[in-house]
Parts: C-alpha cells; structure tokens; sequence
C-alpha cells in the first residue's frame, strides 16, 4: 500500500474525498456536493491495503480508495485517533489515543482478515500537559522505531522535545529533540524540491 498521510498544511486535498468534519492535527473538511461515498465496513469489499491514502476526520481515520471514490472506515477502533503512522511494509498501523489521561500507542496488522487492536505501551505523556499550546504532532516511523515529537517550544515555533517506542525491546525512551536525526531520518521540506514532495490535481495538493 502507498500511503499519504495527511496533514492541515494540504487542507485541500481531500475536498473531493468525503463529506467529514474538521479534527485535531489531520484535518480534513470537504463540500457538500462531494461524490466521494464513505460506506461501512461490514459491506466494503475494499480491504484497508487496497487504499492508497490514510487520514483522520473527527478523530476517525478513513481508508481511501482512488479507483473505486470511495473511503471505508477504521471501525475496529472506537477511540479517538490522534496521530498514526503505518511500518515500512504498510501492514502495521501505529497510533495513540487517550487512555486515563495519559497518551497510550495501539497497533493494529491491518493486513489481517480479523483486525483487532492491541495496546502497545504507554507515551508517559499527558496530552492536555505536553500539547497545552499546540496540537498534536504526527508520528513518525523509522528502523523499528515509532517516534512522537512534543514540548513546542513557542520562541522557536518547533517542538523540542521527542518520545521514541522502540519495538524490538518494547521501551520508550525520552529525550530532547535530536533535529539531524529526524532530518537524516525524515527528510525535510525545501521550496527548490516541490515537485518531489507535491502533485497538483485539480487545484488540490498531493503529498506523495
């Protein structure tokens, strides 16, 4: 599966995509007069990997299909989604809710036929404490690692401080954010390099 994840910087991609309301760091906001059809679960013929784009409405996140205009929902979870991020196979989704007001990661393998969601570990994050003054950030992945930057620091309008789940011992660690690792590990946005990171289509921003 390609994915796309999106964020409130390309606010205009999903005009077309389905008739959702705004949410907290992924917004999403499209017309009335969209011919995108969002349809239930239990009678998509349309599995999550068919859908080449992920993005949360709501606090919900939607599955997208280009080919088919259609957009299924992530019903297996019935809490509120606030980031995700998928592994570098697509098949694992990686996000965090709220769980006794401190920020837990679950995971679901999507390419299951029976998904169920699994707490993962908890952030040791309280989200009204480390995002008072900006939304949440995205998660990242990278090398068996999940990554969450926090602590927005106002001078400097970054956050400057990073959470990191490592997989393969089950452990998060915290620290102050290490800007080379996430531009080495992430890349970053250049003006000189739009054509690689944006495609325009129909006046709507891709982020490919």
């Amino acid at each position: 599966m390609r994915k796309v994840i999106y964020f409130l910087a390309f606010y205009t991609l999903l005009i077309a995509c389905s008739s959702n309301k705004e949410s907290g760091d992924n917004q999403v906001k499209a017309s009335d007069t969209t011919s995108t059809e969002i349809i239930e679960k239990d009678v998509a013929d349309i599995a999550y990997t068919q859908c080449s784009l992920a993005y949360l409405s709501d606090s919900v996140l939607y599955f997208h299909n280009f080919e088919e205009e259609k957009s299924v929902e992530f019903v297996e979870e019935s809490e509120p989604i606030l980031n995700f991020v998928f592994d570098d196979e697509d098949k694992t989704l990686y996000y965090s809710v709220e769980r006794d007001d401190t920020l837990w990661l679950k995971l679901a393998d999507i390419d299951n036929l029976k998904i169920t969601p699994e707490w993962v570990i908890s952030w040791q994050l309280i989200k009204e404490k480390t995002f008072s003054n900006k939304g949440m950030s995205p998660l990242y992945y990278n090398e068996g690692k999940v990554i969450i930057q926090h602590g927005f620091h106002s001078a400097s309008h970054h956050y400057d401080k990073m959470s990191m789940y490592s997989i393969s011992d089950n452990t998060i660690s915290h620290s102050e954010l290490d800007y080379k690792f996430i531009a080495s590990s992430f890349g970053t946005f250049t003006t000189e390099k739009n054509d690689d990171y944006f495609e325009t289509i129909d006046e709507g921003a891709y982020y490919i």
